[in-house]
């Protein structure tokens, strides 16, 4: 378990978070990468994943949707960025805080086939939240049928040749920046 990123005191006015994204996205981009091994990330909530390389480095993202206009608001904008990107075959939706059948049919017509689960609002969670009490998923009602989120995952990895390249022609957009080429040079020449 790593946390990236905080803030201190000496980090207000000064910092933005976005360097933070950078170290997480550093850190994934030499983890371990087989059929073996997992790697589960909590990422940052809305479009930031697509303010550097956040969003090129996972098999599959599953975007995190209530049953709200402001969430699914949020949801069309990272339709939009991913399919721009590239990465669109590699998102899926889960709904969460589910409270009837009315809130799902809103979240399967709203966001479409891409939808392949939802998870009901458990007052369980949210009171052990507020307790301190630990939440594992087995105490808490599934839903969502995880052997399809699983299914996703294998289905929608990427191809490394294809994601390496995409990587690669980000950093190279990327390094024409002027403020990185202001403060760092040339750095088109790390890609090896």
């Amino acid at each position: 378990v790593v946390t990236v990123g905080t803030y201190e005191a000496t980090d207000i006015g000064t910092s933005c978070y976005h360097t933070n994204l950078g170290i997480a996205e550093n850190m994934l981009s030499h983890v371990v990468d087989d059929n073996e091994h997992w790697l589960v990330a909590d990422m940052v909530a809305g479009t930031d994943a697509f303010s550097g390389s956040l969003h090129l480095q996972f098999d599959v993202i599953f975007f995190v949707a209530e049953p709200t206009a402001e969430s699914v608001g949020v949801w069309q904008q990272y339709r939009a960025l991913a399919q721009v990107s590239g990465i669109e075959d590699h998102v899926r939706v889960l709904g969460n805080k589910i409270q009837d059948t009315e809130d799902e049919a809103y979240l399967k017509q709203e966001i479409g086939a891409v939808l392949i689960g939802c998870f009901s609002e458990d007052r369980r969670v949210k009171r052990a939240r507020r307790e301190g009490k630990e939440v594992s998923i087995g105490s808490v009602e599934q839903d969502a049928d995880w052997r399809e989120v699983f299914s996703q995952i294998q289905t929608h990895a990427w191809n490394r040749q294809e994601q390496l390249q995409a990587l690669h022609r980000l950093h190279l957009r990327y390094a024409q920046e002027s403020y990185v080429r202001n403060r760092m040079g040339d750095v088109t020449g790390q890609i090896d």
